[in-house]
């Protein structure tokens, strides 16, 4: 798009850095919709029921999880550099395309102040995800990975802030990666009020059976 489009087409100016933040930018947008999608409980569970299970271990959810977790951290670092790379080329090589300074970049416009957020809340986020933390403190690992909140809708604003607008629309001109995150976003949100929902409806114990081996069943409706 970058190439096709004459007004996105100042940015091949700035370097391959540029490449590097936008490629690792798209990957993390579909890495934000698949974490969301591995913890959707309902979901997994019905997929678990189905024919799919045979082929694809859905059992292994948390584990997917995990690892589509390590893959955002390191393309957030790869997109994070990049971006530092495109504004130190803006500001000292490239003064004549009027992008912007890198400071006002960095920290008064939508892209630098969001992203900064994000980083400090994925921070929180894989500190807190460590056994030792996480055994001792869940507390801790509970409300840090309730910042999934605040990070998605940075997320979500991210790409308010742009370099290049529209000379016709004075709209940004964006990449549309979130069209894909904010569907996502929204499913598990609903999953999350049904659980919420679900949680709130009364539960009786119907029944105790006592087996052998010291062993003890409870049955509910």
């Amino acid at each position: 798009k970058q190439r096709d489009d004459h007004e996105l087409r100042v940015l091949d100016t700035i370097g391959i850095s540029v490449l590097a933040s936008r490629g690792a930018g798209f990957v993390m947008a579909i890495d934000c919709s698949l974490l969301l999608l591995g913890v959707c409980r309902n979901i997994v569970r019905v997929l678990r029921q189905s024919f799919l299970n045979k082929w694809i271990p859905f059992e292994e959810n948390l584990y997917f999880h995990r690892w589509v977790a390590y893959s955002m951290m390191f393309f957030a670092l790869v997109h994070t550099n990049a971006h530092y790379q495109n504004f130190f080329t803006v500001q000292y090589q490239l003064p004549q395309a009027k992008l912007g300074q890198a400071w006002n970049i960095h920290f008064t416009q939508w892209g630098g102040a969001t992203g900064h957020v994000m980083l400090f809340i994925c921070f929180l986020m894989f500190t807190s995800v460590k056994r030792e933390v996480k055994h001792k403190n869940f507390e801790f690992f509970w409300y840090t990975h309730h910042l999934f909140v605040p990070f998605y809708f940075c997320l979500f604003f991210h790409a308010y802030g742009c370099f290049v607008k529209s000379a016709d629309t004075k709209q940004c001109k964006g990449y549309h990666s979130n069209y894909g995150t904010i569907p996502i976003f929204c499913i598990y949100i609903a999953e999350r009020l049904l659980r919420m929902y679900r949680a709130n409806q009364p539960t009786e114990l119907t029944k105790v059976i006592f087996h052998p081996g010291n062993t003890m069943e409870l049955r509910f409706e």
